[in-house]
């Protein structure tokens, strides 16, 4: 099932996860994208879709809709030398999906 990606209040975003070597697109209302608060964008058989690349991941934006989107990136390494949990350093990075015509 594909979230509608014109409703103004939902954000789309791109979850970037650390030693992962996929990235999952989805939908989220909160500020900045918490993973646990994201509609995840999932295939035919109910399967989170999982996308090679960023650019594939914005390509995929692009094509449903979505006008702009946010890359949330999250890893384990800041908790595990002591820094501040995710929920206090998470930012988000703005993402251009405008692809540009290369004739």
């Amino acid at each position: 099932m594909i979230p509608e990606a014109s409703r103004s209040e939902r954000r789309a975003v791109v979850m970037s996860f650390a030693d992962c070597a996929h990235y999952l697109v989805g939908y989220t209302e909160t500020p900045v994208g918490w993973a646990d608060e994201i509609e995840v964008v999932r295939d035919a058989r109910g399967r989170a879709e999982k996308f090679p690349s960023l650019y594939a991941a914005k390509r995929w934006l692009a094509q449903h809709g979505a006008d702009k989107a946010w890359l949330v990136m999250q890893t384990p390494y800041d908790e595990m030398v002591g820094r501040p949990t995710p929920e206090e350093t998470m930012s988000e990075i703005p993402l251009v999906l405008v692809e540009q015509d290369h004739r």
